[in-house]
């Protein structure tokens, strides 16, 4: 069933949709639409899931689930379905995890790459220590919360920056 997102625990589990392209207005107003209608309906073994979603900076569409009952393969299964569905309908690709958000915190606006240009970004200083990424990897709210917007020297990305910029 769905709640409002501040209600569910810090434990509550969390997978992170980055959309390949910003979302409109309209687009955003479907997805939550879309989103608020698959969570009340989203169940494990037959029974409720408490659960709820966002969507930060018109570009992640964010699943939240409570662990009881135990979110098993199945469901996971129909959020993954429920997510390719979706995005198929608005020409959104929600999988693409090769494309690298990041921006410097007094910016407005992210930038992107490709995974495989964030070498040719760091060599010409749009990436630095303390860009922003995001480490969309995390598995719950609290992590989120806390762990999701990073500095690049914080991340997965500090083993690729030079010293100097750490």
């Amino acid at each position: 069933m769905f709640q409002v997102y501040s209600s569910l625990k810090p434990e509550a589990r969390v997978w992170v949709y980055q959309a390949n392209r910003a979302l409109s207005s309209k687009e955003t107003q479907f997805i939550e639409e879309a989103s608020e209608a698959f969570c009340e309906q989203w169940q494990s073994h037959g029974s409720p899931l408490t659960t709820s979603f966002r969507i930060v900076y018109d570009q992640f569409l964010i699943l939240v689930a409570e662990d009881q009952p135990k979110v098993s393969g199945c469901s996971i299964d129909s959020s993954v379905h429920f997510v390719k569905e979706m995005g198929d309908k608005i020409k959104v690709d929600f999988f693409d995890r090769m494309t690298i958000l990041f921006k410097e915190a007094e910016e407005t606006v992210w930038s992107s790459c490709h995974f495989s240009e964030v070498d040719g970004q760091i060599d010409a200083g749009k990436i630095k220590g303390n860009t922003l990424v995001f480490n969309n990897m995390i598995r719950n709210k609290y992590e989120l919360e806390n762990h999701w917007e990073l500095p690049a020297k914080a991340s997965w990305l500090a083993n690729r920056l030079p010293k100097a910029l750490h």
